[in-house]
């Protein structure tokens, strides 16, 4: 399953929310039967998270979105005001996401934590 993160280009800023992916845990309310208790450990391992990144190029010339970290990646070219999508594997590490053509954008930080695998299917199991 690919974690989602949204990109929003502007003539001064590429925004990205979350900044952060697979880090920490995840916010949860636990059951009252349950909050006095240890949380299982969770399994990771090396593998890149598949992280899909939902792009919005507000601005009035066409962009294409850069990734640049553990490992570069980049975006079809997006015509002015329009969205586009990315699905890219990302290792743990830290990236900068600029925005081509758009001299004036600063660009945004993501930080991608390891991969955790799910407990979907686990529950209950001996």
């Amino acid at each position: 399953m690919a974690l989602r993160v949204s990109v929003t280009i502007t003539p001064r800023a590429v925004t990205v929310q979350p900044a952060a992916i697979g880090v920490g845990a995840a916010r949860t309310q636990q059951i009252p039967q349950n909050q006095n208790q240890a949380q299982p450990a969770i399994r990771k391992d090396d593998r890149p998270v598949t992280v899909s990144i939902v792009i919005a190029n507000q601005t009035r010339s066409d962009s294409q979105l850069e990734i640049r970290g553990p490992r570069d990646d980049s975006s079809v070219p997006i015509p002015a005001g329009t969205p586009a999508t990315l699905q890219t594997d990302l290792p743990t590490g830290t990236y900068v996401i600029g925005a081509a053509d758009v001299p004036g954008a600063r660009p945004g930080k993501l930080v991608v934590g390891p991969y955790r695998a799910s407990s979907k299917n686990d529950v209950l199991l001996p």
